[in-house]
């Protein structure tokens, strides 16, 4: 049985853009995960060694953006997508869509852009 655990428009403030005034100040970014795998054995058990602990996840995401400066947001998914494989042996494919809004593009308003993307083991 395949799963997906998902965490959707996690908000964190990060200084990442390929523009020098888009790093002088921290700007918006929502971050969404989905972790496919088999969490068959959770549905039965109710036992959190059998899924993905959901705050764990959440903590490397923000450890990751908060700690980091890409210039490209494609380079973030990926930091992003690579560490959740790394730490959670049950992913077998992880999405990662980065919204942000680029409020320091010189005056330009848009509601967001972003990135998303499928990556597999």
């Amino acid at each position: 049985m395949d799963g997906v655990i998902f965490l959707e428009d996690l908000e964190f403030f990060a200084r990442h853009g390929l523009r020098d005034s888009e790093r002088v100040s921290a700007q918006k970014f929502l971050v969404s995960v989905c972790i496919f795998g088999n969490f068959l054995a959770a549905t039965r058990s109710d036992d959190i060694s059998h899924t993905i602990d959901y705050s764990a996840v959440y903590d490397l995401i923000k450890q990751i953006v908060e700690g980091n400066g890409f210039h490209l947001v494609e380079r973030l998914a990926g930091e992003i997508a690579g560490n959740i494989f790394n730490k959670f042996s049950m992913a077998t494919i992880v999405k990662v869509t980065i919204k942000k809004h680029p409020s320091s593009w010189m005056g330009k308003e848009y509601g967001s852009i972003g990135f998303s993307a499928k990556f597999s083991r």
